[in-house]
């Protein structure tokens, strides 16, 4: 499959070209997915959480003006994140935007707006930008308070931050984990946009990352196994099990608003400029022959602990039907 999945969802485009992915001969059926664990996925603009074979729409009350760039989800914290764009003005030859990040507390039903981040991802036991650097303070997003420097980039850590994900600067690139202050040690050789397709489990478990044309899972520096998958990928998120969510291509025909905003019939207003690969959430762990479908259509799929997908089923229903509140600047 040849689109700049995860690329064109950080700059705010549909896929480039449509292709057929082949994953060891294809995907299998959702009937045949291990139904383990509660996760969360975006599909037409609209959050979603499933637990085995229950799938429920949790309403964010964006408005139609707005286009979702960016989501990710707290389970520790239990918040949702999301960054919104929208047209300020435009002209014959300019379009000028602006863009903003809501926070949205669930057991307290509080919005919070902050700007000056762009993509999102949950890990930590929190949500940080996509591309923390080993220059900086991350800054935690929910709370915006600046983190320890990290000793490289591309931070993902386990909830108690305790294990340390990322990658060197060096040439090449490697991707690194640290345990509890301890040495460095090189879990993979990575290159281009492997940088994006990297995560760890909540515990610290295990690590899952996409290089070389694979899939992979580590855990405890030993490589438990890798799938055959030659596309380039959503953010990938792995369970303590060492179960790996991600996007993947079904060789059908979507048409796209934006990357996070996809139909496989035409909106009005649709031209071939917006048609593309319609993508699914897709499920592997080690052991497994091939990846299966676990839903049908819809791109950055997230775990998310049993009690927090019980919350935001909870707050889906009292934000249904009336429309969410809007969310007001501090």
């Amino acid at each position: 499959m040849s689109w700049r999945g995860f690329q064109n969802v950080i700059n705010g485009q549909r896929p480039a070209s449509i292709a057929l992915l082949l994953i060891c001969g294809g995907l299998g059926s959702a009937a045949t997915a291990q139904q383990s664990g509660c996760y969360t996925f975006v599909a037409k603009k609209e959050l979603f959480v499933s637990c085995g074979t229950d799938t429920h729409r949790v309403p964010l009350g964006i408005a139609p003006k707005f286009s979702l760039q960016s989501i990710a989800v707290s389970s520790e914290r239990q918040y949702i994140a999301f960054t919104r764009k929208w047209t300020v003005s435009s002209n014959a030859t300019n379009l000028f935007t602006d863009q903003d990040t809501v926070l949205i507390h669930l057991p307290s039903n509080t919005r919070t707006i902050r700007k000056g981040f762009r993509n999102l991802v949950a890990t930590c036991g929190t949500v940080l930008p996509l591309s923390a650097q080993a220059t900086d303070s991350p800054l935690d997003v929910i709370t915006g308070e600046p983190l320890p420097p990290p000793p490289f980039q591309w931070l993902r850590c386990s909830a108690d931050r305790s294990v340390l994900l990322g990658i060197t600067s060096k040439s090449p690139d490697r991707l690194m984990v640290q345990r509890s202050g301890g040495p460095m040690t090189q879990v993979w050789v990575v290159d281009g946009s492997a940088k994006f397709h990297i995560n760890i489990s909540a515990d610290g478990s295990h690590i899952a990352h996409h290089a070389d044309e694979r899939l992979c899972v580590t855990s405890n520096n030993t490589l438990r196994g890798c799938l055959p998958l030659p596309s380039e990928l959503d953010l990938l998120s792995v369970n303590d099990e060492g179960g790996v969510l991600f996007a993947a291509g079904t060789g059908q025909g979507c048409y796209y608003k934006n990357a996070l905003d996809f139909y496989p019939k035409p909106f009005p207003g649709a031209t071939d400029e917006n048609l593309d690969e319609c993508l699914s959430i897709a499920y592997w762990q080690p052991g497994m022959a091939t990846a299966v479908t676990k839903q049908p259509l819809g791109r950055s799929p997230q775990w998310v602990s049993s009690s927090f997908a019980a919350e935001l089923r909870r707050w889906g229903r009292s934000q249904a039907p009336a429309r969410a509140p809007a969310a007001k600047h501090e």
